[in-house]
């Protein structure tokens, strides 16, 4: 017998809202949205996988990815804190006396299969108009430093997940959720517990505390 082969994924495009306020150009808070576009179009899934976009067939997980080196990145605007290693990175010149780091490396996962913390989605079969919260692994890494995580809306400052909403949308009216927005839950202040893994040791823990970083990411399935 043969196994069964696996559901095509579902191909996106992606953007972020990337709010700013220019009225403040210059400042930490000219940027409204803390994740921000590379200025270069919606993401899209490339030939040589260094950006890949989808939802799995099978289970409707989200996998958007950035690899290391790619021709693509994103703005991740951290702010100005300081932990036990050191200060978090300056990703688009804000901060003198800091060096500039580059977003490198970044990734939105969320995973289905009952080994994963709740809450879960299946981005495919959601209800148009109904808000759902998921669980989000994120990974952000720069030039020069890695591990690097966003902990939406989580009360366990030690975990390696957030927790996000996601809305879909019916915009061709046929029954099937064909948008969709992922942002953080609403009333929580936008607040991200940030930390870093050490590079030598994956299971320590170098905290910076707990901030706002609204964002919103915009996923359109592909024709």
């Amino acid at each position: 017998m043969f196994a069964a082969k696996p559901a095509p994924k579902i191909q996106l495009r992606a953007s972020f809202r990337g709010l700013t306020n220019p009225e403040l150009a210059g400042s930490e808070s000219y940027y409204v949205d803390k994740i921000l576009n590379d200025d270069q179009g919606p993401y899209v899934t490339t030939g040589n996988n260094s950006v890949e976009v989808w939802f799995s067939g099978d289970k409707g997980e989200l996998y958007f990815k950035i690899e290391h080196h790619a021709e693509r990145s994103v703005r991740v605007v951290f702010p100005y804190a300081q932990g036990p290693c050191g200060f978090l990175p300056d990703t688009v010149g804000l901060y003198p006396g800091l060096p500039d780091e580059p977003v490198d490396f970044f990734r939105f996962k969320t995973y289905n299969s009952a080994a994963f913390a709740a809450p879960r989605i299946n981005f495919l079969t959601m209800t148009p108009g109904v808000p759902q919260q998921v669980r989000l692994w994120t990974t952000i890494c720069t030039i020069s430093r890695h591990y690097f995580i966003l902990n939406h809306n989580n009360s366990n400052p030690t975990g390696i997940t957030g927790v996000v909403e996601a809305m879909a949308y019916d915009n061709n009216n046929d029954g099937k959720p064909d948008r969709w927005e992922i942002y953080p839950v609403p009333g929580t202040n936008d607040q991200a517990w940030i930390y870093k893994h050490p590079e030598n040791n994956r299971d320590a823990v170098c905290p910076f505390g707990s901030f706002p970083m609204p964002f919103m990411l915009l996923l359109e399935r592909l024709p």
